[in-house]
């Protein structure tokens, strides 16, 4: 109402549960002007709790093809950062492949992406084009979200691989996908316009290939990145060691000064060497990870330890637990310090051992180094007769995205013959739920005629080709 009031009949609270509450104005066109946003859009129990907040927005529909997102959601990113659009300001509507995305009036482009659907981010040259200038939200404008995946997402594997090559490190299995995918959009180029099937399902194929390749290459960077901050912390101990075996100075200011200086080295070989600084949006927080991980351990550290003091305090133990701590603790400085100082003492044997060390380890890691692999699993299942055929399944024998079939179909035309299969048969949950309530899950058929019919458990169809 004028109020701004939706009145309700009453409902049932265990028939409804959680729900969306959609609030939306239409100009004079139609369109909308003002949308709830993503932070009120689910409703609270009850209902008359819950108040929706709308905010003046410009939106746009796409509609993908060719893959099935599963539980994945669409993420609507800002144009100039690549970062989230704010949740009172932004929202992202899904159904199955059909997207909507709503951002405040005024925002001119938009960036989507969806690791196993849609990718939109306007890729084009100028200086990073790996990272996409966004597309214009216009709702008349309709992007082939097809080959904008296809394009985008190859392009962004494409930049993070030519990184990895210029640091020496070689994905073979997801250069191959991502080198199919190139192939593939090639030969969607030069599929003629009048023959639409082939070409968008060659698109969607190459979309897919470059969606295999994304995952392991980011989980690939992710571990550069990991990498690189164990390594900073491996580097206290590193600088500490080196400037009491090369420098040795008595004064304190000075071992920190040189302490300081060593640890600048190693990090500044570490950001030269290692892609994670290249990788990282703002390489900085790279270091600042290094911080907070040093900062909580050092505060666990000296917690604990004031933790065991005061307990043993209250039990009577506290002059016995100190002096053993510090009987400890100084054991251990003192096992080092000695042996640094052998160290310095017997420079030649000290470079020798380094020299091993350097030796075994380029040993260990160039010839007993292992590597994970992406691509096609073959299973040799016996000798074939009659043509050769192909089955597509999924690993655990659910259900297939119809559109799956309509890709394979476009993709092999006038190559092979594209033949679905149909089953209807119990989930597992169905298989849950009847066991509790001790029913076995039956389907009735019937004949043409309706006259005869029989329970079956499960059912599958094939074509008659």
């Amino acid at each position: 109402n004028v109020k701004g009031l939706l009145e309700l009949p009453p409902y049932s609270r265990a028939y409804i549960g959680n729900c969306v509450v959609l609030a939306a104005t239409h100009d004079r066109r139609g369109l909308i002007s003002y949308v709830t946003n993503a932070r009120t859009l689910l409703g609270k129990v009850p209902l008359s709790r819950h108040q929706t907040k709308i905010f003046p927005a410009v939106g746009c529909t796409m509609v993908g093809f060719g893959y099935d997102r599963l539980s994945f959601n669409t993420q609507a990113l800002k144009a100039s950062s690549t970062a989230p659009l704010n949740d009172d300001r932004s929202l992202v509507i899904e159904g199955r492949n059909v997207l909507s995305v709503y951002a405040l009036q005024g925002t001119e482009k938009v960036k989507l992406f969806n690791p196993e659907g849609v990718v939109v981010l306007g890729n084009a040259p100028p200086a990073n084009p790996e990272v996409g200038q966004g597309v214009p939200i216009d709702p008349f404008h309709h992007l082939p979200t097809v080959a904008a995946t296809a394009r985008d997402l190859g392009t962004l594997n494409g930049g993070r691989l030519a990184i990895l090559r210029d640091k020496k490190i070689l994905e073979d299995s997801i250069e191959r996908l991502h080198l199919g995918s190139q192939d593939l959009r090639t030969q969607a180029a030069a599929v003629p316009e009048a023959d639409v099937a082939r070409q968008v399902g060659t698109e969607a194929s190459a979309a897919a290939f470059a969606r295999r390749a994304y995952a392991p290459l980011h989980s690939v960077l992710n571990d550069l990145v990991v990498a690189v901050v164990l390594l900073l912390l491996l580097a206290i101990p590193f600088a500490y060691s080196i400037e009491r075996l090369l420098v040795g100075t008595p004064h304190i200011y000075r071992q920190i000064g040189w302490f300081v200086i060593f640890f600048l080295m190693t990090f500044g070989v570490l950001y030269i060497v290692n892609p994670a600084f290249r990788i990282a949006a703002t390489p900085i927080v790279i270091f600042l990870a290094f911080g907070i991980i040093l900062l909580s351990v050092v505060v666990m550290f000296i917690m604990t330890r004031k933790l065991e003091t005061e307990v043993r305090r209250i039990q009577g133990l506290g002059s016995t637990v100190h002096s053993a701590d510090v009987s400890r603790l100084s054991t251990m400085m003192a096992a080092v310090h000695m042996g640094i100082s052998t160290m310095r003492r017997r420079p030649i044997r000290t470079l020798l051992t380094a020299v091993t060390v350097v030796l075994l380890t380029f040993t260990i890691l160039t010839f007993a180094s292992f590597a994970s692999g992406w691509g096609n699993r073959r299973t040799e299942v016996g000798p074939m007769s009659g043509p050769p055929r192909l089955m597509i399944r999924h690993p655990f024998w659910t259900r297939i995205h119809e559109e799956i079939y309509e890709v394979v179909d476009g993709y092999l035309i006038g190559q092979a013959q594209v033949v679905p299969r149909y089953w209807v048969a119990q989930s597992a949950s169905e298989v849950a739920g009847y066991r509790s309530a001790n029913r076995v899950m039956k389907i009735l058929v019937t004949d043409g005629k309706g006259e005869r019919m029989v329970s079956v458990a499960a059912l599958v169809g094939l074509d008659i080709r």
